[in-house]
């Protein structure tokens, strides 16, 4: 599949590295561990892009919550038969590492390559 299901996600605490990479994934795309993942790198040529291949080793899923006690919170104080009071924003993150480079770039890949 040569459709992107992402895009790579380098923070200030999770930064991209030479041996692993993170992305963020599409609402309707399903990924599975130990799937191979494709990434746009840097390429040696100008102007070109490399491939960069990662097998992905978990699948996380985040959103804008604090913590787990704004989630209990937001459920009446843990009452489980209501609907949450405030809606979250999440995705799904993929964790991976890398395993090779076609223009053997040993690079870390840069936030938001597809």
């Amino acid at each position: 599949m040569d459709e992107p299901i992402g895009k790579v996600s380098a923070t200030e605490k999770d930064p991209s590295s030479c041996t692993e990479l993170r992305f963020w994934v599409k609402q309707d795309v399903i990924v599975r561990p130990f799937d191979i993942v494709k990434a746009e790198h840097l390429s040696k040529t100008n102007g070109g892009k490399s491939a960069s291949y990662a097998m992905v080793q978990d699948l996380l899923y985040k959103t804008d919550s604090a913590g787990d006690l704004a989630s209990f919170v937001s459920s009446d104080f843990g009452d489980v038969s209501i609907s949450p009071l405030n809606q979250r924003l999440g995705t799904t993150i993929g964790e991976a590492e890398v395993l090779y480079n076609n223009e053997d770039i040993e690079m870390p890949v840069r936030d938001g390559s597809r």
